[in-house]
């Protein structure tokens, strides 16, 4: 399982789109957040927490790499 949150457009061109979730024994594995340049960090923590919670009630890790 892999977890992206990055800046979209200009940085990643064509690569990192919400809908890139995994191809063939990965596919739904991948989670891609494409985020606007300037996001404030209550923004961000929004967008952060539930996704993060859904990913380790879903797949309960037991290692994380940042």
């Amino acid at each position: 399982m892999t977890c992206s949150f990055h800046k979209f457009k200009d940085y990643f061109p064509g690569t990192g789109h919400v809908d890139d979730i995994g191809l063939h024994k990965g596919h739904g594995h991948s989670v891609n957040f494409p985020l606007n340049e300037g996001m404030d960090d209550d923004s961000y923590k929004y967008i952060f927490e539930p996704i993060i919670k859904t990913i380790f009630d879903t797949f309960r890790p037991e290692t994380v790499v940042m």
